[in-house]
Formats: structure tokens, C-alpha cells, sequence
């Protein structure tokens, strides 16, 4: 019996140089694959939460409009109608809104809020009282896709605006 325990610890056991460089590089091959992956999630991550931001913000104007007959007339009233709603300027996690117009032609009530994502896109929504949102979105979060003079439907210089959700980021 001590001789079969001798002949059992002297043999040689573990891993071989190859067998080991083979394990490494599976892993290797696996993280390479992981790391975009996830690099792509978190980008999509924070744009959603602009765009939540900003979904956020179109039903605080609505439900001012339900209260007052027309849209926030400052960033001020917004936020005080709705204050969980941070108004800002170009801060991640606030809107910003620089067009708010409470006469346009036609006597229709219009507003555009727009939000930075940390992602460096930008995403907008534009408001008419006598139509559907519209939605927008830019690869450069430094665009404005709202301006002071409301003139942001059909405007080259900020991009295709659709009805029925964001676009996707070019």
C-alpha cells in the first residue's frame, strides 16, 4: 500500500504551457467580444435617459396646457408647475428650452425643448397644440436643435424632424 501512494505522489500533474496559453486566450477572445458590446449598451443607456428626460417634459407641458389652455411660457413655469422637471441650459439630465411661443400664426400654441445625453447626441421634441410631437436627434450634443425663432420643421440646419419617436442617431 505505501509503495502504490509513492508511485501516485511522484507522478507529475497540472497543466501544460500550452494548455494554459489556449485557456488565456479564450478568455481573451471572449472580452474582446464583451467590450464593444457593452460599450454599445451604455451609449443606447444614455440616450434613452435624454430621451426620457425630454418624454418627461412634453407630459409636464400637457398637463400645463390642461391647467392654463396653453403651453409654459418660461422655463420658470415649467418647473414650477412640474418640479421634479430640471430646466437648464446644455446640462445632462436637464431640458433646455429655448423656443416657447404662446401666438404663432395660425394661433397655435408651440413649444421645442431639447436635452444633451451623455453620450455627446442631442435629442429635441417640438410641440404644436394642433399637431403631433415631433422628434429629433443629433451625433453633436453642441447643435441646437430648438431655436428662438421657432423655425425648426424643414430646417436643414437642424435636421430631420419626424412624428411617432426619435430618430436614430446618425
Amino acid at each position: 500500500m505505501l509503495k502504490a501512494m509513492r508511485e501516485r505522489t511522484s507522478q507529475e500533474e497540472g497543466f501544460t504551457l500550452i494548455e494554459l496559453m489556449v485557456v488565456v486566450l479564450i478568455i481573451a477572445v471572449l472580452v474582446a467580444i464583451a467590450i464593444p458590446s457593452f460599450l454599445g449598451f451604455r451609449v443606447s443607456a444614455q440616450d434613452r435617459a435624454a430621451q426620457t428626460v425630454l418624454r418627461n417634459g412634453v407630459l409636464a407641458q400637457k398637463g400645463y396646457w390642461t391647467d392654463n389652455q396653453g403651453y409654459a411660457s418660461t422655463q420658470a413655469n415649467l418647473s414650477s408647475f412640474e418640479t421634479s422637471i430640471v430646466v437648464g441650459t446644455d446640462t445632462v439630465g436637464e431640458i433646455e428650452i429655448p423656443y416657447l411661443n404662446n401666438a404663432t400664426a395660425g394661433g397655435e400654441d408651440t413649444v421645442c425643448m431639447q436635452s444633451p445625453s451623455d453620450s455627446g447626441n442631442s435629442f429635441g421634441v417640438y410641440i404644436a397644440s394642433a399637431n403631433p410631437e415631433e422628434y429629433n436627434s443629433s451625433n453633436d450634443s453642441t447643435v441646437d436643435l430648438c431655436d428662438g425663432s421657432g423655425q425648426v420643421t424643414g430646417n436643414a440646419a437642424h435636421g430631420t424632424w419626424t412624428t411617432g419617436g426619435f430618430p436614430a442617431v446618425p
